[in-house]
């Protein structure tokens, strides 16, 4: 296999690690406990970018 292939193999076995504990499941498939919310993003430097340039507008 290839180091790229490696790669996009233990992507994939985590995201549906990820995916099964955020289901509250185990990967037995036994119950864990309920799903827990997911935190809160910080906003990116794109979502910030338009309350920059109303803040920076010349107040009238």
């Amino acid at each position: 296999m290839g180091e790229g292939a490696l790669l996009a193999k233990h992507c994939f076995a985590s995201a549906r690690t990820h995916s099964r504990q955020r289901l509250g499941r185990t990967p037995e498939g036994g119950l864990r406990r309920p799903p827990q919310p997911d935190p809160p993003r910080l906003p990116t430097g794109n979502q910030l970018l338009p309350l920059l340039r109303l803040w920076l507008l010349p107040l009238h």
